[in-house]
């Protein structure tokens, strides 16, 4: 994870979130929350990235969740 830019990182996270799979906003945001612990200074850009709307609306209330975790 510490090598995973975070566009990657952002398109996995959409991946599981949008499969429909049981506890999948659980799973995307643990595993977002994971990625930002390995790269704390990426959290700034994503905080950054929500304060210009550049986050699909769907995907907006559990990223903070996972910027919480």
């Amino acid at each position: 994870m510490k090598t995973m830019s975070l566009e990657e990182a952002l398109a996995q996270y959409a991946e599981l979130l949008r499969s429909g799979a049981q506890g999948a906003s659980a799973q995307a945001a643990e595993f977002l929350a994971m990625f930002l612990r390995a790269q704390p200074a990426l959290a700034f850009e994503l905080m950054a990235m929500l304060q210009r709307n550049e986050v699909p609306l769907d995907l907006e209330s559990t990223l903070f969740f996972a910027l919480e975790l």
